[in-house]
């Protein structure tokens, strides 16, 4: 998982970062990744009770914030019980929180619980599910989302099928993936396409299809 979006128009897509030194355990190891994750963008009393190790405290305030409706917090959560590092009153599952941040607006939570669906992580697997999500993360305007959607439609998951759906995701992922604000590793999965997702798409439309395709990519507007 990547952090800091909530303070950056940058959309990442890494790993958890780990940070090790003679003698750190896995435990320590991903304590101190994730702070260092935080730490150039720490700008709430949770972020700073991160930043300086205190995680029942942090996790406490994110809490309370994602009960009064923080999407960002609920994230943070999410990010937390991802690596295991601490307590929560309500629930301890990584999934819970995506879910909640996904409901409160927040697309990287969205996208977040469409990849536990579609991977097994924490949940059972479910498809369906996950196209739900990614399309939620889509609408919004979250590039992997959209190249995921346009994915799975390519690869036949969804019934019915819908190139002409698909190829319009394609089109707006690589078009958006050319911004600035997109993080590196984003923008070369999505523009390289080394799973051929357009091709596979374009293959499957009339001329008429794709023409239309276009026109929907075109008059395309992230949900707010």
């Amino acid at each position: 998982m990547r952090h800091c979006t909530e303070y950056s128009p940058a959309v990442l897509s890494s790993p958890p970062l780990l940070v090790t030194m003679p003698g750190m355990g896995p435990r320590a190891a991903v304590i101190a990744g994730l702070a260092a994750l935080l730490c150039a963008c720490a700008t709430t009393s949770g972020d700073l009770a991160y930043k300086r190790g205190d995680l029942e405290e942090a996790a406490q305030i994110w809490e309370d914030a994602a009960g009064r409706g923080d999407a960002a917090a609920a994230l943070k959560l999410g990010d937390l019980h991802e690596n295991y590092v601490v307590k929560t009153a309500e629930s301890d599952k990584a999934l819970f929180w995506y879910e909640r941040a996904c409901q409160l607006g927040n697309a990287e939570g969205c996208h977040d619980a469409a990849e536990a669906y579609q991977t097994a992580h924490g949940t059972p697997k479910d498809l369906n599910k996950a196209f739900e999500y990614y399309s939620k993360a889509a609408r919004k305007g979250h590039v992997p989302s959209q190249y995921s959607v346009a994915e799975m439609y390519a690869d036949g998951v969804v019934k019915p099928k819908n190139p002409v759906d698909g190829y319009k995701w394609i089109l707006l992922a690589q078009d958006q993936a050319q911004s600035p604000f997109v993080d590196d590793s984003v923008r070369q999965q999505v523009l390289l396409d080394l799973d051929g997702t357009r091709e596979r798409l374009e293959k499957q439309l009339t001329p008429e299809q794709k023409r239309r395709a276009v026109a929907e990519q075109k008059a395309w507007r992230p949900e707010r």
